[in-house]
């Protein structure tokens, strides 16, 4: 979920959890991808903020894609006009 900051993480309200079936090439891209993530980590030290989330910056921290979303949009707007 989204905030006008960033990333608001939250327990869902019942503790609930879904499983997501994926294609066994989603699968194992994902879990390259976090072994990666792992092999990265020492490299950043201390500043390596795991929380858990699958798709980073190079520190752990959040993605802030609205945002760049939002700026492209802007910028591609004035082109049209």
């Amino acid at each position: 979920m989204y905030d006008a900051v960033g990333v608001v993480s939250s327990e869902p309200k019942n503790a609930s959890r879904r499983t997501v079936d994926l294609l066994q090439r989603a699968a194992e891209a994902l879990r390259s991808h976090r072994k990666r993530q792992m092999e990265e980590q020492p490299t950043v030290g201390a500043q390596w903020t795991d929380n858990g989330l699958v798709f980073t910056t190079t520190i752990g921290t959040p993605l802030q894609l609205f945002s760049k979303w939002v700026n492209l949009y802007e910028k591609e707007a004035l082109s049209i006009q």
